[in-house]
């Protein structure tokens, strides 16, 4: 099959290099990825050296004077990296190519070799899956991808790999598009507990995620052989969760997939993770509110119920949601099937039976009901939730459990992995 990525190749007027745009200068100020002299071919055995810089999107050629000389877009195109040898000379450097056309670069040395495919990995496809990862077994399956540990073969580090299967998953102009802006979120994104996205790969098949690997134990199967955490994990483990969130809402990102089956759980601590899964997650959330009905029955927000425009609140309450089960050991929305988890969650009544709620201190109540609010007006906010005083108290080791006595009714415990589902492809 031909690239998925062919079409949002932007040079479109089958040359590499075209004219600079006026916007050049401010792109290379504010998007630089890496700069360094390379060599490109004029004949058979002569070459121009010129400083060339790469940012999140372009790679400019630049002319003796320090001015921009031309310019090429090559996010979504390929690189190959390749060794020639011409009777005793031997050259490093890569190919970038895409939509008929392509480029030679040629590198001064392996090192410099490894640093510019260090950049692109930032920028660019690669190829041939099968030379840097060893495949060692299949660790998860989702609704449009199997996940998959393996080992780096030039550093012997282990990393998980996404593969999406072209003829099943990435028919659909829609479908495509959603997987561009997963890649472009987890591009942007460099926090330690959000799982770091490494290369991205394209053959006749699949494309494949090279993303961080942290364990094959999620928060839901941690809570399963737990039942749940204690108050202090609890606040440790969720104002980790909400700075890793708010560094994410910094870019214009919401997630809108939080559950605990996103969330990998470090193998020595309850309250270390990396957040997995952008597969929803829309960007520009802040300029552009979403309308898409999207996530998982029982973490949704009211709001994306009502098809009403929404923002990056909608994560604050999948995280509330979140915290009432690590208190509690149970879910707030529980039904046998899917249609009667969403039910609920569309009413979003929320109970606190005193069976499970009896030792739980009333600071941390308040914080789940804050966040939980039906209303996103009413919602506490990422900044507020991190100076509610329930985390303080925990923050400072300040904190004393102030029992909570009250509560009506029981709700039964967690049943099953939740799955997400999309309802449109509107944004």
């Amino acid at each position: 099959m031909e690239s998925v990525f062919k079409e949002f190749d932007q040079n479109s007027k089958k040359e590499f290099w075209v004219k600079p745009s006026k916007k050049a200068e401010k792109d290379i100020e504010k998007n630089k990825v890496f700069s360094s002299p390379l060599r490109i071919p004029i004949s058979a055995n002569k070459f121009k050296k010129r400083e060339f810089i790469l940012t999140s999107s372009t790679i400019y050629c630049m002319s003796s004077k320090g001015t921009v000389r031309k310019s090429s877009k090559v996010n979504w195109k390929v690189i190959e990296p390749f060794t020639e040898t011409n009777g005793k000379e031997k050259r490093l450097g890569f190919r970038l190519y895409g939509n008929g056309v392509h480029e030679d670069f040629y590198t001064k040395d392996l090192s410099s070799l490894d640093k510019w495919i260090e950049a692109f990995s930032k920028v660019c496809i690669f190829q041939d899956l099968d030379y840097d990862y060893e495949i060692i077994k299949e660790i998860g399956t989702g609704s449009t991808s199997q996940v998959y540990l393996a080992n780096d073969l030039e550093n012997s580090q282990k990393v998980a790999i996404k593969k999406i299967s072209k003829r099943e998953h990435l028919t659909e102009y829609r479908r495509i598009v959603n997987l561009l802006d997963e890649i472009e979120i987890l591009r942007k994104l460099t926090h330690p507990a959000v799982s770091k996205l490494h290369k991205v790969y394209e053959d006749e098949e699949f494309v494949s995620l090279v993303l961080d690997y942290v364990s094959e134990e999620d928060c839901f199967e941690r809570l399963d052989r737990l039942d749940k955490f204690s108050e202090k994990e609890s606040a440790r483990f969720i104002k980790n969760l909400l700075l890793t969130v708010k560094h994410i809402h910094s870019k214009g990102i919401a997630h809108r997939d939080i559950k605990p089956e996103n969330i990998m759980m470090s193998p020595q601590s309850n309250i270390d993770f990396k957040l997995i899964d952008f597969g929803y997650a829309c960007k520009d959330i802040k300029k552009n509110k979403a309308t898409q009905k999207c996530g998982s029955p029982g973490y949704m927000a009211p709001e994306i119920f009502k098809g009403k425009p929404y923002g990056p609140e909608v994560d604050v309450f999948s995280i509330g949601i979140l915290l009432y089960t690590l208190l509690s050991g149970i879910a707030p929305f529980w039904g046998e099937k899917s249609k009667e988890v969403l039910k609920k969650n569309s009413k979003c009544e929320i109970e606190y039976p005193a069976d499970f709620w009896g030792n739980i201190s009333i600071l941390a109540k308040d914080l789940v009901m804050q966040m939980t609010a039906p209303d996103p007006e009413d919602r506490i906010t990422v900044k507020e939730a991190l100076k509610h005083p329930w985390l303080q108290a925990i923050s400072t080791s300040s904190f004393t459990s102030k029992k909570d006595r009250h509560g009506q009714g029981k709700i039964k415990p967690v049943k099953g992995k939740t799955t997400s589902f999309v309802a449109s492809s509107t944004q």
